[in-house]
C-alpha cells in the first residue's frame, strides 16, 4: 500500500500522526509521529516520534524516538533514541541510546548507550556503555562500560571494565577490571576455582 494516511488507524501504508492524535498501526506500516501523539505499533512497524510522542511497539516493530518521545518495546523491537527520549524494552528488545535518554531494560533487553544516557538494566539485560553514561544493574545483567561511564551492580550482575570506571558493587556482583587483570567482589559467600 502505497497511500499516505493522517491520524488513522492503518494495516499498512504511510501514517503521519500530528497533534493530540492516537494510532494503531499494523503489519508493515511506516509512522511519522510529532506533537502528542500516541501510536501503538506492531507486526513489522516502523515508528520515528518527535516531540512529546508516545509509542508502545511490539513484535518486530523499529522505532526511532527524538525530542522528548517517550518509548515502551516489546517482543523483539528495535529501539533508537535521541534528545531526551525515555524507553522501557521488554522482551528481548535492543535499545541504542543517545543524548540524556534514559532506559530501563528488563528480561533480555540489550542496551548500547552513549553520552549522558542513564540505563537501569534488570533480568538477564545486557548493556554497553559509553561517555558519561550512568548503568544500575540487577539480578543477572552484564555490563561493558567505557570511558567515563558510572555503573552500580547488584544482583548476580557481571562488570568489565577498565580501571578508570567507578563501579559500586552489592551482593554477589563481580567486576572484573580488564586493563589491570584485576576482579573485584564484595560479597564473602563466592568462591573462586583456578581451572587447569
Amino acid at each position: 500500500d502505497n497511500k499516505i494516511y493522517h491520524n488513522v488507524s492503518i494495516k499498512s501504508g504511510f501514517l503521519l500522526a500530528s497533534g493530540n492524535s492516537t494510532v494503531q498501526a499494523y503489519g508493515n506500516s511506516t509512522v511519522e509521529a510529532s506533537g502528542n501523539s500516541t501510536v501503538e505499533a506492531s507486526g513489522n512497524s516502523t515508528v520515528q516520534a518527535y516531540d512529546n510522542s508516545t509509542v508502545k511497539a511490539y513484535d518486530n516493530s523499529t522505532v526511532e524516538a527524538y525530542d522528548n518521545s517517550t518509548v515502551q518495546a516489546y517482543d523483539n523491537s528495535t529501539v533508537q533514541a535521541y534528545g531526551n527520549s525515555t524507553v522501557k524494552a521488554f522482551g528481548n528488545s535492543t535499545v541504542q541510546a543517545y543524548g540524556n535518554s534514559t532506559v530501563k531494560a528488563y528480561d533480555n533487553s540489550t542496551v548500547q548507550a552513549y553520552g549522558n544516557s542513564t540505563v537501569k538494566a534488570s533480568g538477564n539485560s545486557t548493556v554497553q556503555a559509553y561517555g558519561n553514561s550512568t548503568v544500575q544493574a540487577y539480578d543477572n545483567s552484564t555490563v561493558q562500560a567505557y570511558d567515563n561511564s558510572t555503573v552500580e551492580a547488584s544482583g548476580n550482575s557481571y562488570i568489565n571494565c577498565r580501571s578508570t570506571i567507578e563501579c559500586v558493587l552489592k551482593d554477589n556482583s563481580i567486576v572484573r577490571k580488564w586493563d589491570t587483570n584485576t576482579i573485584q567482589y564484595v560479597s564473602d559467600n563466592l568462591k573462586f576455582e583456578k581451572k587447569y
